[in-house]
């Protein structure tokens, strides 16, 4: 059930316990399995911030890089439409807030 707090809204769907399980186990996967990439310039960026490339676009990232990218990655966005407006005057008076732990 959503859950108030100030003039956000919450969404508890998992436990913290269950959400810390999934992260870890996300990072795993992007450790040992990789994701393909098929953007050389993409792939170079990531080989030189320290990830493994094999079978030349099956890249390796590791867990570092992933928080690195995580703990710069904004909280708060705003959704506009085609024309370059928020998407409603609702969404220009409040900010949409993601956050991992609630």
């Amino acid at each position: 059930m959503p859950q108030e707090i100030g003039s956000e809204i919450c969404f508890k769907v998992l436990s913290r316990k269950q959400i810390k399980e999934i992260h870890l186990a996300s990072l795993k996967i992007l450790e040992k399995t990789g994701v393909k990439v098929f953007d050389q310039e993409a792939i170079a960026l990531l080989k030189k911030a320290g990830s493994n490339v094999v079978e030349g676009n099956i890249v390796r990232i590791p867990p570092r890089l992933v928080e690195e990218a995580l703990s710069g990655a904004t909280s708060k966005i705003t959704i506009y439409n085609r024309e370059g407006k928020p998407l409603s005057p609702l969404l220009d008076q409040i900010d949409i807030t993601l956050r991992l732990w609630c």
